[in-house]
């Protein structure tokens, strides 16, 4: 996969500066926060530089690795994260609304159900305590899908805060 850093830092930058340009926001199109993508593309900028100096930090030998082992998963995580925006409209507006934890309490109680279920005689009907929401919001699913979901729910919470840390 191919990208062009340069036109996605200018579209990072742009939604960075007016959270409520829809027109940005929709260009940008990430499902992380734009100051997330700029810190991470400063890094790469980084150690192009150093490379260009002649050395191989060794930090890019251990993420090329972790980028291999991650990318399935964190790819799953981060398409969750868009259906849950485009197809369920939890859109950042909504998210910043939950501003008592909610978002971590949902994720919190997917990844505590995905954890008992492989335990003998644990069923997955009562709704957890820590879930924020009405009990027909409830919908457990398979181990992975859980834990896939509760990512999802974190990249929100993280999201909203970093929206919030913007504005202040």
């Amino acid at each position: 996969m191919s990208v062009d850093i340069l036109k996605l830092k200018a579209l990072a930058t742009a939604a960075k500066c007016d959270q409520h340009d829809n027109v940005a926001l929709n260009d940008y199109g990430m499902a992380m926060a734009p100051a997330v993508t700029l810190e991470l593309i400063a890094e790469i900028e980084r150690h192009r530089q150093v490379n260009a100096e002649g050395c191989k930090p060794d930090l890019i030998i251990v993420l090329s690795d972790v980028e291999n082992r991650c990318r399935a998963a964190a790819l799953e995580v981060l398409s969750e994260r868009l259906r849950q925006i485009t197809v369920e409209g939890h859109t950042a507006e909504a998210d910043d609304l939950y501003t008592t934890g909610q978002l971590a309490d949902a994720a919190s109680a997917l990844a505590a159900w995905a954890h008992t279920w492989n335990m003998p005689l644990v069923e997955c009907t009562v709704v957890p305590a820590l879930w924020p929401w009405g009990q027909e919001t409830w919908k457990p699913g398979a181990q992975r899908g859980m834990l896939i979901k509760a990512g999802a729910l974190i990249l929100a919470e993280l999201e909203r805060l970093d929206r919030l840390e913007v504005c202040e």
